[in-house]
């Protein structure tokens, strides 16, 4: 079943995509193998439960959708943790020396350690989640 609607970020009306509030494999990795169910919890109004349900709206259309992947979810989900060994942003920051004047020793440039595009595409896709998250019901 088509979906037309008014695309919340272009305003374009066209078929609208099945918008997820994070992207679809952040769930899967939000799993936890060899428990009974290894599905995530989700604390709700009145309820918590154990469930492989998404957040998802019928918010985008494809062109935006692509947007949002392109600028920065792909990138994030390259990175972040896919299993033991694959987690390149803990490796940058291992490798990564903290700013001197934090004597706590946990603050860091992002700029140095990922790069200023890099930086761009992670702040991209943490401004593209709360985007989502505000203007869906």
């Amino acid at each position: 079943m088509t979906n037309i609607g008014l695309c919340r970020l272009c305003l374009a009306t066209d078929s609208l995509q099945k918008s997820h509030l994070l992207p679809r494999a952040f769930y899967r990795d939000l799993r936890t193998p060899g428990l009974a169910d290894p599905n995530p919890i989700q604390v709700l109004p009145g309820k918590t439960d154990i469930s492989q349900d998404q957040v998802t709206a019928p918010l985008l259309c494809r062109r935006c959708e692509q947007r949002f992947s392109r600028e920065g979810e792909h990138y994030v989900l390259l990175n972040t943790f896919r299993g033991p060994g694959k987690f390149r942003f803990f490796e940058a920051l291992r490798k990564a020396r903290p700013l001197p004047r934090y004597h706590s020793g946990t603050a860091y440039s992002g700029s140095a350690v990922l790069g200023e595009a890099e930086v761009d595409r992670l702040v991209y896709f943490g401004a593209s989640v709360f985007w989502r998250a505000s203007v869906g019901s």
